[in-house]
């Protein structure tokens, strides 16, 4: 028996979802409904390993099922996408015992069962960031007590395998340890605190789990965190939760896209036509998938990277980070962009448009997290200069001696890689510490100019001709007319505008085909304009100047009212 077509499955899905959003995301409510029909459609054992009785689907195409659910509901596609992360990235890296990843997936398969790490915690924040939780772990007579409270745990209401974050104090008052411990939903003491009243996905069920004296046996036990050793494929956690939230994300970008157009083909000003034959809105949809198409490239390419291992050019765990960054960004300017074309209408509660700028926001605070990531990624672009430059040191020594040139295998270079959620106990660098900038040698290429006027040291001589030409450029400036600004032949503008005109008459939903829209970019703008709708631009040009002026942007929100 064949599987389904799980993307076209999804998408059926979020139809339904899409009509339950506005009452779950109004009442902060958990869509159990929702995640009924999932387990029934078989999406609970989505990733599970085919050995485990699951479907084991790829990361690139677990990406565009995120994307799909999304589009019906943000809350339900991101709630689910904690849940199927963990399957995903333990079959590539081991973190739990056999016999805990065992009960995971029967428990999945057999009976829906969702599970979701607790780890995060109000005053250590994302354990990315390498602080020591609060919550304790406390070893008695066969096993351990639990205390303590963790934020942020989506899934809560449906939750039953909880791995928990916690701290175990060392005897002799040394560094703690980190460990996970696994907590089951009936262990007594444990809590569920709706807590979660928030901003953007409202219905994701993301409450606080209180521990209150959970005793758990020594089979609870699942592994210390501070005492891993690395693995090339150790991040894995962290790419499937990246990708997954971007592909969220951009799901959600989509939801407004589509809501926009149709929105657009009906809205008709008094006397006017509809909205949707104004060049100004046409640009904003054509912009709008210009975003979403960038967004499906970036999160493809790092999926097909990471699954083929591709470190060519960037490294696959960049990459990742990349288009987690880049894709929460274009998703925010695509609603953004979405809710000028609806114009003010767009913030009334009663549209799912306003929904959708909440939610399209909140992965902004998911791992990794844009400036962290654009950091470590630049140390560790130079700390592979500074080994690349240490191994050709080593070639060119070798080259006279090849015992100098020799090189231990245990130095080979790393996978590159980011700060990701299972990633704990790197110190973090607080306000204030910086990097000490070396003194440049004046022998190297980009080295301060002993000469240029300000320098220490500079030449005088140099120094007083340095005056006398910026004197006469003064001179010359006072009497000569600034120059021209360059001709906008209005390239991108027109693009967008072939590319709206086109999407006026189209589908909600429809993307980026290149056998019907490869022309726009095919010759350039002058082909754009002089094809096969040059007499209609001519005739609009007579008749609406000011629509068609180079460059102009038409205030689509103040058109919309």
């Amino acid at each position: 028996m064949s599987e389904p077509d799980w993307v076209a499955l999804a998408a059926s899905l979020a139809e339904r979802f899409a009509e339950r959003a506005a009452r779950h995301d109004r009442e902060g409510s958990f869509p159990h409904e929702n995640f009924a029909e999932l387990r029934e459609a078989g999406f609970m054992k989505l990733t599970v390993p085919r050995s485990h009785g699951g479907f084991e689907l790829p990361l690139s195409q677990f990406v565009q099922v995120q994307e799909a659910l999304a589009a019906g509901d943000g809350s339900t596609a991101l709630s689910l996408n904690m849940h199927l992360i963990r399957f995903g990235a333990e079959r590539e890296a081991s973190v739990y015992p056999p016999e805990w990843f065992d009960e995971l997936c029967r428990g999945a398969v057999e009976e829906g069962k969702l599970v979701n790490t607790a780890a995060t915690e109000e005053g250590l924040g994302s354990p990315a960031g390498g602080g020591i939780p609060d919550t304790t772990a406390t070893p008695v007579e066969g096993g351990w007590v639990l205390e303590g409270r963790k934020t942020f745990v989506t899934l809560a209401p449906e939750l039953w395998y909880m791995p928990v974050l916690a701290r175990l104090d060392s005897p002799d008052g040394g560094a703690p340890d980190i460990a996970d411990f696994m907590v089951l939903r009936d262990d007594p003491g444990v809590r569920i605190d709706e807590t979660w009243d928030a901003l953007g996905m409202r219905a994701s069920g993301s409450h606080d789990l209180v521990l209150e004296g959970v005793r758990l046996g020594e089979d609870r036990f699942l592994g210390y965190r501070n005492r891993a050793k690395p693995s090339p494929r150790g991040r894995a956690s962290g790419v499937w939760f990246a990708l997954g939230v971007a592909a969220t994300t951009t799901g959600v970008a989509r939801a407004a896209r589509d809501y926009a157009v149709a929105f657009a083909r009906e809205r008709t000003p008094t006397g006017l036509r509809t909205i949707s034959e104004f060049p100004g809105v046409r640009r904003r949809v054509a912009r709008i998938d210009l975003l979403l198409q960038r967004n499906r490239a970036l999160i493809a390419d790092a999926a097909t990277a990471w699954e083929t291992g591709d470190d060519s050019g960037m490294p696959a765990a960049d990459r990742v980070a990349v288009a987690k960054v880049d894709a929460l960004n274009n998703a925010i300017e695509a609603v953004d962009e979405a809710m000028r074309v609806v114009g003010g209408v767009g913030l009334q509660k009663s549209r799912p448009i306003e929904r959708y700028y909440r939610d399209v926001r909140a992965g902004l605070h998911n791992p990794p997290l844009e400036d962290r990531a654009l950091e470590q990624q630049h140390g560790e672009q130079e700390q592979r200069g500074r080994r690349q430059e240490s191994h050709q040191e080593g070639r060119d020594r070798g080259a006279d001696d090849p015992a100098q040139g020799a090189t231990d295998p245990d130095e080979a270079e790393e996978p590159a890689a980011l700060a990701f959620p299972e990633d704990v106990g790197h110190e973090r660098p607080e306000d204030g510490d910086h990097e000490q900038v070396e003194d440049a040698d004046p022998d190297e290429e980009g080295a301060a100019d002993p000469h240029r006027s300000g320098a220490i040291g500079h030449d005088p001589q140099q120094h007083e001709v340095d005056e006398q030409v910026q004197h006469e450029e003064a001179v010359r400036e006072r009497h000569e007319p600034p120059p021209s600004p360059p001709r906008d032949d209005g390239g991108e503008d027109r693009v967008y505008e072939q590319h709206g005109r086109q999407r006026a008459r189209e589908e909600p939903g429809d993307v980026l085909d290149p056998a019907r829209h490869g022309h726009l970019l095919a010759d350039g703008p002058d082909h754009v304009v002089r094809g096969e709708d040059e007499e209609e631009v001519e005739r609009r040009q007579q008749h609406e100047p000011a629509l068609f002026r180079t460059g102009a942007r038409q205030p689509c929100g103040d058109r919309a009212r």
